[in-house]
Parts: C-alpha cells; structure tokens; sequence
C-alpha cells in the first residue's frame, strides 16, 4: 500500500534533518510491533523515499485488525491524526479503519463539531469520505465558530483542514487564520513552555508550507525555535523544572516525527518543501476530480454477494450539499422526498424544482405512497413541481455544482432493486449544458396542479 514518495529524497535534506530521520528509522526498526502512533514516523519516511519502510505493509494491517475496542475509542477521540496518516499511508480501504471512523462520527455533535480535536478528525474525514455530509457538517461548524483557535496551533490545524478540503473555496478564510499567526506567533511563543511549543510550531510550519509562504519570519523563527532542542544523536529534548528539580525530558519518537514533518514542510528537507509540492499536487488532482466523470450504478448484487446502491447514496449526499438551488427530473418519485422536506426547512431560502409525470402514470404496489408523494414535494417546493408527460430523463443538479445524471428514477425500485447505472460529475461545462437542458423543459408545460 505504500508507494515511495516521487518528490524528497533524504540525500537533498538538511544535515539536522537527516539526523534526525537517522534516529527514527533506528527506532522504527528496533520494533517489534506496530502502534498507531507510529504511522507518523511512517509516513515521515515515506516522505524521504526510506529504504526501511518497505516491509511493513503487513505489520501496519496486523494492528489495525488486532486493536482492541476500548483503545480505538481513545484513539478516535483524542489522537485521530494518527489515523489520518494511517489513511495517507494506503490504507483508506481497510474495513477496520472504516469501523474506527464509524465509532468517531457517532460523536459529530448536530452543529457538526466532530470530537475536540475538531480540525484533525475533519481531515481524517475528508481524506476517508470527502464529499459527505459529515465532512460538509464539519467545515460549517468551522466557519460559524470561526478559523481562530485558542492558540497558534488550533488555528494552524484549522488552516490545514481547510487547505486540503478546498484551498480555492476557503482562501480568505485560510488568509485570516495566517494573519492571526503572523500577529500573535513570538508572544504566543514566549507565554508557552517547551513542551507546548514544540508540539504547535509543526502545525504552523505545515500550514505556511501548504501556502508557499516560504520567507516568512514566522517559518525562520519556528525552524531555529524546534532545532534548537535537537540533541547530538538526531533525538530532541530539554531541561524541565519538576519540583524546583531540573529533570532532561526526551521527546517520543512520534513527537520527532511530528516536528521533522513541520521542518519538511518549509524546506528544511527537500529543495522543494514537500508540503507545497504536494499542496499544488492536490489542487491539480481536484482540478481533474471535477472535469472527470464517475460512474455509479446501483446493483443489486455485485461481484457475487455486494449489494451496491451508489446512486442513492450519491443523490442523497447532493442533496444535503445543496446551498441554492436543487433541480430534480425523474419520471417517478417515491423515494427521497424526506431529504428535500428536510432540507426545505433547514434551509428556507433553497429554491427546488422538479419535474415529474403526472399522477395517473403512476402505477404499481407503491401508487398511493408515490401520489401522496406527488403533495409533499409540491408543498416542499413551494408549488415549483411541474408535470410533463413525455419526460423521460433522470438528472439531479445541485446549485451550479455538480449534476448526477442516470438511468435510474426516485423510486425505491430503481434506487434498490434494480441495476441501474449513472454519471456523476462537478464538470461546470457539463453542469452548465444540464442547466439550460432542465430550464428548456421547465418552460415547456404548465406547472403542476391538483
């Protein structure tokens, strides 16, 4: 699952850096078993291209499968950044990181607030499941409470979720944060302990680096701030006063980690700082994720025993995306209609428009549920549901956005029962052509009545 890293090498980082990802790669091979802090030290070097890396595919498996109930649960409430490089590392698609982030989401509170490390469980989130409701839940809970935290890091942390859900979308948000930072980093700096510092500054240095801000007096200071406890041998640590006693505290190997990935970020590794390398890498990769088609299909039986429903999935997460508009064409309707009363309520100001057939079509075990229907939706829609006999087409669009087009109605027998395939898509061209095609439909018939 792990593929060596195309942009650093270890041979371009800098002497401190390489000591120090000497003592990780000793510390990782001394090991005998896997822990989910260690995914950090991982993917640190992975980032170097490290030789030692190669063969723990199986040992990283071996943990995930093995970790026991009660430790997931602290886990997933308190250090879910581990899982997010888990995930990072190849391992999205295993079932039990899956269970881990269904323990998580039972905790995302109804104004979206995820568990109280908000911004790490958000970027697991997006980097699992990125265009769900929970993810959407969770960046609105962000912006109503605002991108600054109560210290440097939780605004760094904030950035950072931001910068990877959508850099593009949330710019002036992302500036905010880097504005607080630039203003309050050396008074913050010096009010900390140690300790303190060393674990915020990485979060600071990420989030520049994800920006490009590369000269910056903050990202000089916060590199000469985290080497200066570099020890002899690559490890980092420092004097602390425990009862009027000066005690050398050592910092973990995945607290090593933590700040060798803050300095990559900004260049004290590759020649080119990893976190911008990879931050342009992303934007290109959602550049392409929103010109190319998906295709999605329900199926009743997958593969000999899945039973695959990914066009409601899909219809009903679009729906719950929706800010402005929702433009629905479907022959029949009898599925559905819960989502967009909710959504109607939650969001007064939404305009939805359907197009259906008229009533009298409508045949089957499901007539009396899909006319009553037929009454919801006009309600819900504030009387914008139109009835055209010769319509024939399956779409969804959502707002400018994105449109879902398929041969499958709203109805829970096309939706469950029966193989049908789909195209979903954000390519704004293609959204655009899907507008003009519903509009041109909408001004063909009269609207519907009772």
């Amino acid at each position: 699952m792990i593929e060596l890293n195309k942009f650093a090498k270890l041979e371009t980082c800098s002497p401190k850096v390489k000591r120090s990802i000497g003592w990780l790669e000793k510390n990782l091979k001394d090991k005998s078993k896997i822990q989910p802090e260690d995914a950090i030290i991982i993917y640190v070097l992975d980032q170097v291209s490290s030789p030692i890396i190669t063969n723990v595919n199986e040992k990283i498996s071996k943990m995930i499968e093995e970790f026991d109930e009660d430790s997931v649960h602290d886990l997933v409430m308190s250090d879910p950044i581990y899982i997010y490089y888990l995930s990072k590392l190849g391992f999205h698609n295993h079932s039990g990181l899956h269970e881990w982030i269904d323990i998580m989401k039972k905790f995302q509170t109804v104004e979206g607030q995820i568990i109280n490390e908000h911004s790490d469980a958000l970027r697991l989130l997006n980097e699992i499941e990125p265009n769900s409701h929970s993810v959407k839940l969770g960046v609105k809970y962000l912006l109503e409470y605002g991108i600054i935290g109560y210290d440097i890091r939780k605004t760094a942390g904030n950035m950072i979720a931001l910068i990877e859900i959508d850099s593009e979308k949330y710019w002036d948000e992302i500036l905010e944060g880097k504005e607080n930072i630039e203003r309050n980093f050396k008074e913050e700096i010096l009010k900390k302990d140690v300790f303190w510092n060393l674990h915020s500054i990485p979060n600071v240095l990420i989030a520049f680096g994800y920006m490009g801000i590369l000269n910056s007096p903050v990202v000089r200071y916060g590199i000469e701030y985290i080497l200066k406890y570099q020890l002899e041998d690559g490890s980092f640590g420092w004097n602390e006063k425990i009862e009027g006693k000066t005690t050398k505290r050592i910092a973990w190997p995945h607290h090593i980690a933590e700040f060798i990935l803050g300095l990559l970020a900004v260049g004290e590794g590759p020649k080119v700082p990893v976190e911008f390398v990879k931050q342009k890498q992303v934007g290109q990769e959602k550049m392409m994720a929103r010109s190319i088609p998906h295709f999605i299909h329900t199926s009743p039986l997958y593969k000999g025993s899945v039973h695959i429903r990914e066009i409601y999935t899909t219809s009903i997460e679009m729906i719950r995306r929706a800010e402005k508009t929702i433009k629905i064409s479907s022959p029949f309707i009898d599925m559905l209609y819960e989502e967009l009363v909710s959504v109607a309520k939650e969001k007064p100001d939404i305009e939805i428009k359907i197009i259906t057939r008229p009533a009298r079509d409508i045949k089957g075990f499901r007539e009396r549920i899909a006319k009553n229907v037929l009454d919801i939706l006009n309600v819900a829609s504030k009387g914008n549901l139109k009835k055209i006999d010769i319509i024939h087409s399956r779409i969804i669009i959502i707002d400018e956005n994105e449109v879902l087009i398929s041969s499958a109605d709203l109805t829970r027998d096309s939706l469950f029962d029966e193989f049908n395939a789909g195209i979903w898509t954000q390519n704004k061209n293609t959204v655009k052509q899907a507008i003009e095609y519903f509009n041109n439909i909408w001004d063909f018939k009269m609207s519907y009545q009772k």
